[in-house]
């Protein structure tokens, strides 16, 4: 592994950028981290180690390694551990490298293993699903109407939402889905990397869940954000709903990563 630049490493990571938009603003300037050491691989540059500090002192790695020979990231870092780089404990974010997750669940003490599966799409779609559309109204970025017994819901941040659109409409947009004159559920969206905008929230009133809604709301985000020469994207599935939610949309895999915490104590002993 040799040492770069992110100016460089950026350079690498756009061409998988579904794979890491999630990646890419970090390595611009920002105010919640700075990158500390930049790594590439001689054999292969699509292998990086991107180790950074967070604004609360915390560490943290973004690894990817996808060569069945782990030998020159594990040096790598042991190198680092033996200079005490993750004396106080790191997370880890490694993008499809199962290899080197066996390796180092083997040899180090870490904590549960987080795997998450992002999904994108860059065509268009027909958003319609027979039985719910027809009585269905789709109202973007308008204010409109809501009964307090769907905004006190638990799990509802609509007003946190609305003060984000209102505060920078640039990079914000929400979509309402109506029915009956009912406002019964939305999707937030927000620019997470040129024109990659993900699904930064998603919630269906909790009367009318289970009926294809969600599906429906990120259909019609989906096709919205292809007319405006964008890409949906669904950085979170944090659960088996969501990433149903994200499959039936037609949305493709991407951003395949697990994450877990480690000291990486016992690697090179």
């Amino acid at each position: 592994m040799v040492k770069t630049n992110p100016q460089k490493l950026i350079k690498i990571l756009n061409q998988n950028i579904y794979d890491y938009c999630l990646l890419l603003p970090m390595l611009k300037e920002n105010h919640i981290m700075t990158i500390e050491e930049c790594y590439v691989s001689e054999k292969n540059m699509n292998n990086f180690l991107c180790f950074e500090c967070n604004y609360d002192g915390t560490k943290s790695l973004e690894i990817h390694s996808g060569q069945k020979d782990t030998t020159e990231i594990i040096e790598l870092l042991i190198c680092m551990k033996n200079k005490n780089y993750f004396r106080d404990g790191c997370t880890v974010c490694l993008y499809k490298s199962k290899d080197l997750l066996n390796y180092i669940t083997n040899v180090c003490n870490v904590s549960k293993v987080e795997n998450l599966t992002s999904y994108y799409s860059n065509v268009p779609n027909d958003y319609y699903i027979p039985g719910i559309e027809n009585s269905c109204v789709f109202v973007i970025d308008e204010k409109v109407s809501l009964e307090n017994s769907f905004v006190v819901q638990k799990g509802n941040h609509i007003k946190l939402i609305q003060k984000q659109l209102n505060d920078n409409s640039k990079n914000n947009q929400i979509i309402y889905l109506q029915t009956n004159n009912r406002v019964i559920g939305y999707i937030a969206l927000s620019q997470q990397y040129g024109n990659i905008w993900d699904v930064s929230f998603i919630f269906i009133d909790e009367r009318y869940r289970n009926k294809g809604y969600a599906t429906l709301l990120c259909k019609k985000a989906r096709q919205l954000l292809y007319n405006q020469k964008r890409v949906l994207y669904y950085s979170y599935c944090e659960n088996n709903i969501s990433e149903r939610v994200a499959q039936k949309s037609g949305l493709l895999p991407c951003a395949e990563r697990d994450i877990f915490y480690t000291n990486f104590e016992g690697l090179g002993e």
